[in-house]
């Protein structure tokens, strides 16, 4: 045979080839697309039966990549905009949403769907009786991405002030608001009346984990940050406030009393005297600190 052939067979099997490859990945790509919209059907359909397994519907939807589909139906059935007035579906729906929207809500600046409608939706969650789908809507929440905080920040600053809520909705607040750093300084009166008022030790916790992310050094947060180096009750998670008050330098010369105080303490020692070194070195080297 000559080259010449040789040749032509040659690209006659890759053209074969090529459009072998094509027809498998268009097959594959029309089947991904049919199984998410199969998701989102048994989905809709579990939500809108009595007895339906939203639970497994759920999962498949998580599956299949489907939670940008299903959103915004979910939400048509949870406003009533299907003309289902049956408690039971609104239920479901809110459990659908809050469970799908902590995988849907950090990628909101992406989806076609008003991300704040979203939010919005998800709130609603927030007051439901059933505290596994308020948990979740809490978590969703304050998974929101840097671009959604407008909306998202207001949410989580009603939910850390509202003493009645409990203490797992205001943790997961308190870790919301810090997750959006210096973008949360509307939240600091918030947080700070936290911190000092909170009934419970890990929200407080939370909350002074949150002043720490948000990271801004006005006059109230380094009195309340000096004030927790100086309460022992909040034991070795005090090294957060340490670790703030360096951060500020010598914008927290306020704070320096406390930091020298707390050079007496062995678990904290180390830590209160490298924060001395960044705000006050002139201080830290008049109490032998090098």
């Amino acid at each position: 045979m000559s080259s010449r052939w040789r040749s032509v067979r040659i690209f006659r099997n890759l053209s074969i080839t090529c459009a072998s490859l094509l027809l498998l990945v268009t097959c594959a790509l029309g089947l991904q697309k049919w199984q998410r919209d199969q998701a989102v059907h048994l989905l809709l359909d579990a939500v809108q039966t009595p007895n339906g397994d939203v639970e497994k519907a759920i999962a498949n939807v998580k599956r299949r990549n489907a939670s940008e589909e299903v959103v915004p139906l979910l939400i048509e059935l949870l406003e009533g905009y299907r003309g289902c007035p049956v408690k039971q579906v609104h239920t479901n729906a809110k459990l659908a949403l809050v469970e799908i929207g902590s995988i849907a809500v950090p990628a909101l600046g992406g989806m076609k769907t008003d991300a704040k409608l979203v939010l919005t939706a998800l709130a609603k969650g927030l007051s439901d009786q059933n505290k596994y789908v308020r948990l979740n809507a809490a978590t969703a929440i304050g998974r929101t991405d840097a671009s959604m905080a407008k909306v998202a920040l207001p949410i989580l600053i009603d939910l850390l002030k509202d003493k009645d809520n409990e203490s797992a909705l205001r943790l997961n607040a308190a870790f919301g608001i810090g997750s959006f750093g210096r973008q949360a300084k509307n939240a600091i009166p918030a947080l700070l009346e936290a911190l000092n008022d909170d009934a419970d030790y890990i929200v407080r916790v939370a909350v002074l984990a949150a002043i720490q992310h948000v990271g801004i050094p006005d006059e109230d947060v380094i009195s309340a940050l000096a004030q927790v180096v100086a309460d022992k009750s909040f034991g070795l998670d005090r090294w957060r406030a340490i670790d703030a008050l360096g951060k500020f330098g010598p914008k927290a010369t306020a704070a320096v009393p406390a930091l020298i105080a707390a050079l007496k303490d062995e678990e904290l020692k180390a830590e209160a005297a490298q924060a001395l070194k960044k705000i006050d070195p002139t201080a830290a080297l008049e109490v032998g600190v090098e």
